[in-house]
């Protein structure tokens, strides 16, 4: 995925002028576009609230300031907030966040979330939250103390060489950045003293449009 240089030598026009940032957001839309296709695109909102500039040259974690807000510093990244509420995944929202460098570029290493390839598909459908714990229940989680917690969200995978090895052939993002929408079932199975190092509580990340199983988590508590 290829994007134009966007030039910084508009006469007239301060490095904090807002507008000349603009085709960043032209930037994002497409990598969005390119992930969930045009069909979806009319579930999806962009979120200027939570977007933001960002620089890393005034030290510690840098400096941000949202889209909405007054810029006094000039940027080197910038963070595209945009939610995505679908008819099947009753009443839950799956949020997508990801960076765009100065050359609109994606930035692979600030862990972009929720951006899903719909290649191939022309809806999208998910599992009920019911049809996860099911599952879960299936495939052996630890019976909880109390009542289970089932939480939508999302599943970043992590790269492989091979993944690198077809980036690099194609230049096709969507190769090195990918995940899966997911139900998260969580069952707590007792309560930890203090310092106790044993797991206290089972996670089964579920995929929610295909029902498999993915990942299984124990928690363990830090006590630093």
């Amino acid at each position: 995925l290829t994007f134009a240089l966007l030039a910084f030598t508009q006469v007239g026009l301060s490095q904090t002028d807002k507008s000349i940032y603009a085709s960043y957001k032209t930037t994002a839309d497409s990598i969005v576009k390119l992930y969930f296709g045009e069909n979806l695109l009319q579930y999806i909102n962009f979120d200027s609230s939570s977007s933001y500039y960002r620089t890393l040259k005034t030290g510690g974690g840098g400096t941000l300031t949202k889209f909405t807000e007054t810029l006094n510093f000039e940027p080197e990244m910038f963070v595209f907030r945009y939610y995505l509420k679908h008819p099947s995944f009753q009443g839950e929202t799956l949020n997508v966040k990801f960076y765009v460098d100065r050359n609109h570029k994606i930035m692979a290493g600030f862990l972009p979330e929720g951006l899903y390839d719909m290649k191939g598909k022309t809806d999208l459908q998910i599992i009920s939250k019911d049809k996860a714990l099911d599952i879960a229940k299936k495939a052996k989680i630890k019976k909880a103390q109390k009542n289970y917690e089932v939480e939508f969200g999302w599943y970043e995978q992590e790269a492989t060489n091979e993944d690198y090895k077809k980036f690099n052939q194609s230049k096709d993002i969507k190769q090195i950045i990918k995940g899966r929408i997911v139900w998260k079932v969580t069952s707590k199975v007792r309560d930890a003293p203090e310092w106790d190092e044993k797991p206290y509580a089972q996670t089964f990340i579920i995929d929610a449009v295909t029902g498999e199983v993915i990942s299984v988590e124990q928690a363990f508590i830090d006590w630093g």
